[in-house]
């Protein structure tokens, strides 16, 4: 099974390294680690950035849409030399609700809520 992805934008992002100038964010989604997907970092947004950006997502082999889970982590681009890029928030979709979208509507939109690190919402992607 393959799901098409297309992510947009997020909004009322906070910038998690000051320290290395305005937020310039990216997304990183997946339902494999092994195969994850990014868009290309927005660098003229700041915290409201865009992207619009689509992928073609396989769901594995060894997962079953009815327990898979769409990932989704925003990630600040400009980070520190010899250090991770910082996480900016997080979220996560059921496929059975996209399924249930598609199959009543024809289509599926979300707009998610991130979670930062500590577990506080913030943001929307």
């Amino acid at each position: 099974m393959q799901i098409k992805l297309f992510l947009k934008s997020a909004s009322e992002l906070k910038n998690v390294n000051r320290r290395c100038g305005s937020l310039q964010p990216y997304a990183i989604a997946w339902i494999d680690s092994s195969a994850k997907f990014s868009t290309k970092v927005d660098v003229n947004n700041g915290d409201n950035p865009v992207w619009n950006e689509k992928f073609t997502i396989q769901l594995p082999p060894t997962s079953h849409a009815e327990t898979a889970i769409l990932y989704i982590d925003i990630v600040h681009a400009k980070h520190a030399a010899d250090t991770k890029p910082p996480l900016v928030g997080s979220a996560k979709l059921p496929i059975r609700m996209a399924l249930n979208e598609v199959r009543s509507k024809g289509k599926a939109f979300f707009s998610l809520v991130l979670q930062r690190p500590s577990g506080r919402l913030h943001g929307k992607s």
